[in-house]
């Protein structure tokens, strides 16, 4: 069993997806498997994964023949990993050779970090620098109800997502689901299970472009194609989805009643934060030719 599992969603990723391959089998640390999960491509992303599957045995390219959508394809490649670690990686980020190195030596030391994530260079669509992102998301606090209203309080980006993480811990979780945002309601709930440890140095490269799933996102078009393909309108009811799934995701977790308890009424209250969004959204599901809510906010539900 290897110690690391690398897991790539892919669609249509042919521009990039040779570079983000190539970063990974340039690793220092090489005790890991390499999982590659094509979302039913119509580019050259086949061909290309195909070819390096080939050269390297541990590669496994399997591709889907639909496309189930992104989260779900997250989902499909961490369940063909079997490693004590877990990276889900994309198909036009890229990292430095030496990540998985300091982030498997950081897990090793401290069994309480369910996640270890390095500092993001942005880049533009030829990979030059934009700025540096500072993610703000080591949480440290030995408390649950800390950690999670730290999160909150601190996400943007999500690139911690794209850290290593405990297997064992991702399993504990309800992983990617389909309402908007569901990548940080994901790292929401890593932090009721364990601290995030953030490496030293620039590790990781974030690329931005027109094709990106971040790309656009108050587009409901672009985002809805990600998480729905095929969608005619934007999904029904989402933001209450993802309210509804933050309380299930806080009375799953193995803390103290207590905690959940306190969860639970600082979700409630970040619903009446969004209670003009949530009003909007409810009459535009019921009422189809209502205004449509789009305003989720790009820090989570806080």
């Amino acid at each position: 069993m290897p110690t690391v599992s690398i897991a790539m969603p892919v669609y249509n990723g042919e521009r990039y997806v040779a570079q983000a391959i190539e970063s990974m089998l340039g690793q220092t640390f090489r005790d890991f498997e390499f999982v590659i999960s094509d979302n039913a491509s119509n580019d050259g992303t086949e061909a290309l994964c195909r070819r390096y599957a080939a050269t390297d045995s541990r590669i496994r390219y399997i591709r889907r023949t639909t496309n189930i959508g992104g989260p779900r394809n997250f989902d499909y490649a961490f369940s063909l990993c079997c490693g004590r670690y877990v990276k889900w990686t994309t198909a036009d980020d890229f990292s430095d050779p030496h990540f998985l190195e300091q982030a498997v030596a950081v897990l090793e030391r401290d069994p309480e970090i369910v996640l270890c994530y390095p500092r993001t260079q942005i880049v533009d669509a030829d990979g030059r620098p934009v700025r540096e992102y500072e993610d703000n998301l080591e949480l440290d606090d030995a408390s649950p109800r800390a950690r999670f209203r730290q999160f909150y309080l601190r996400v943007g980006l999500c690139n911690a997502q794209l850290g290593l993480m405990r297997r064992e811990a991702m399993l504990r979780t309800g992983l990617m689901a389909t309402h908007r945002d569901s990548d940080v309601d994901f790292l929401g709930e890593m932090a009721l299970l364990g601290k995030f440890r953030l490496l030293p140095g620039v590790r990781f490269y974030r690329r931005f472009h027109p094709a990106a799933s971040s790309w656009a996102l108050h587009d409901w078009k672009h985002q809805a194609n990600y998480y729905s393909p095929g969608a005619k309108q934007a999904p029904r009811f989402d933001l209450w989805r993802r309210f509804a799934y933050q309380f299930r995701m806080v009375w799953r977790s193995p803390i103290r009643v207590t905690d959940k308890v306190a969860l639970t009424r600082d979700v409630g209250r970040w619903m009446r934060h969004k209670r003009d969004a949530l009003w909007r959204e409810l009459c535009a599901g019921l009422w189809p030719a209502a205004p449509r809510a789009d305003d989720h906010g790009s820090k989570g539900s806080v």
